[in-house]
């Protein structure tokens, strides 16, 4: 975790980050640690996204996916899937993209957050506006709106009633 925490500091201060991150990943496998993997793996993949190393990045999300059970209901896979859609709708995979925010909103759902859910649905909403499908992108941005005010958010609610045409 020293090399992870040095990353993370090395983060904070606009360096690069992914030689501690890589001795802290290797140890990692060799412990078969999976919470470290992902740690590891996410302070990685954030960098070389930051860098539009997109395609570097996305192998270590799935990466890090990977020590997840299927049966994983916690946040931080759910964090995992979201950064996961992201990158393949940064690279133009809307049809991977809409099945990880799909899969990311059903999680922060089954989670009760409310503010992660709306703005998932805001991410797939963007999805369907890129692919020119304005009426299911202004679907999503409704229950975006609709999440954020269930969620007391009104101030989010405003930011995504703004993208509905």
């Amino acid at each position: 975790m020293a090399h992870v925490n040095l990353g993370n500091e090395m983060v904070s201060r606009n360096l690069d980050p992914t030689a501690p991150a890589f001795i802290a990943l290797h140890i990692f496998q060799a412990k078969k640690n999976p919470d470290g993997i992902v740690q590891a793996a996410m302070l990685i993949a954030n960098h070389l996204f930051n860098e539009s190393k997109y395609e570097h990045a996305l192998n270590y999300l799935l990466l890090a996916d990977k020590q997840f059970s299927p049966m994983d209901k916690s946040k931080k896979k759910a964090y995992v899937l979201n950064k996961i859609g992201f990158v393949h709708f940064h690279l133009k995979h809307y049809a991977e993209s809409l099945n990880m925010f799909s899969a990311c909103a059903v999680l922060f759902e089954s989670l009760g957050d409310t503010n992660e859910v709306a703005k998932t649905y805001c991410s797939l909403g963007l999805i369907y506006q890129d692919l020119g499908e304005p009426d299911k992108a202004n679907d999503l941005f409704q229950k975006a709106v609709d999440t954020a005010r269930i969620g007391g958010n009104e101030v989010d609610a405003l930011k995504y009633e703004s993208l509905i045409l």
